[in-house]
């Protein structure tokens, strides 16, 4: 946005006010040059700033707090930048205008350029040296897009239909797009830090824990009440646990069914990539050593074989 601003007031400048010699315009000639190019830029910059802020704000109403927040963050950058753009710059514009243009230090001094002088009508003047971009745009770009073979624009219709080639291409890959089925990747299979657990269990004896994960199973829980929690400061607590006034573990049969569930998972076949342990195919891990903790089982084993009812 600024670039559009800076770059439009000095072909503005050009067009309304041509110069023989460098230096300040009087007051009502700049007055015209910026009111000339805030109305040939006002509606280029509300338009991208319209739709990018518009275009963050398709975050906010996304479930992950992360995303929303970034969403709304953006946005109001976005908003804020314009705002500035439209007051601030050319404010700046006009000091830069009187007191640093043309000069190689960026400080603006204490004393402002001398008046320009402008050019007289009907008569022409050499304007400023043409940058290379600018250069190329207006020698080589543009003749080229209107160049004609026989009545079509060649270049435009070959660009065209690279562009829709383009977009063909990424809607397909677009269209393959799924969840990730295993872990991101971040080190090669070489690096020593993948190494390191394997390195200690053997030459310490102990366990490379950090490959595995601990699961844990609970009963009576009906829900979840987050109407309490500050979704922004989550760890500070405020839900509230919802137990099940159905669930009843002293009776016999939710003492088997919860027995019965803990006996199943340590034999529950698991044959997705996560779970691919060399002798086995189980979800737990298998071991001489006991790996898991069953409340009940250890509750029965203590009370001597017997569960109260």
């Amino acid at each position: 946005d600024i670039f559009v601003l800076a770059d439009t007031f000095r072909h503005v400048s050009e067009d309304i006010a041509p110069v023989e010699s460098e230096g300040v315009y009087e007051g009502r000639v700049l007055h015209r040059i910026i009111r000339k190019t805030f109305i040939r830029t006002a509606s280029a910059i509300f338009n991208t700033s319209f739709t990018t802020a518009v275009a963050f704000l398709s975050c906010s109403i996304s479930k992950v707090m992360p995303m929303r927040t970034c969403g709304w963050y953006a946005a109001l950058c976005i908003v804020l930048n314009y705002i500035l753009t439209i007051t601030f710059t050319p404010a700046y514009i006009a000091i830069w205008h009187y007191r640093i243009q043309g000069k190689r230090c960026c400080c603006p001094g204490w004393r402002m350029r001398p008046p320009a002088q402008l050019a007289r009508i009907g008569t022409t003047t050499p304007g400023e040296k043409k940058g290379f971009i600018e250069a190329a745009l207006e020698n080589y770009y543009i003749p080229m897009m209107q160049k004609k073979v026989g009545p079509i624009r060649l270049v435009p219709l070959v660009i065209a239909i690279t562009m829709l080639g383009v977009a063909v291409q990424g809607a397909y890959f677009s269209s393959q797009l799924s969840p990730p089925r295993k872990t991101e990747v971040w080190f090669p299979s070489n690096h020593m830090l993948l190494d390191l657990s394997d390195f200690m269990g053997k030459n310490f004896y102990q366990p490379a824990y950090d490959n595995y994960a601990v699961i844990s199973v609970f009963w009576g829980i009906q829900g979840f009440d987050g109407s309490g929690m500050d979704i922004y400061r989550p760890a500070d607590g405020g839900g509230k646990v919802l137990f099940d006034p159905m669930f009843d573990l002293s009776t016999t049969e939710a003492q088997q069914a919860v027995l019965e569930t803990c006996h199943q998972l340590q034999t529950l076949e698991c044959r997705v990539v996560g779970c691919d342990n060399a002798g086995y195919d189980t979800l737990m891990y298998q071991s001489d050593k006991k790996t898991h903790s069953c409340f009940l089982e250890d509750f029965r084993d203590w009370n001597g074989g017997m569960l109260p009812t």
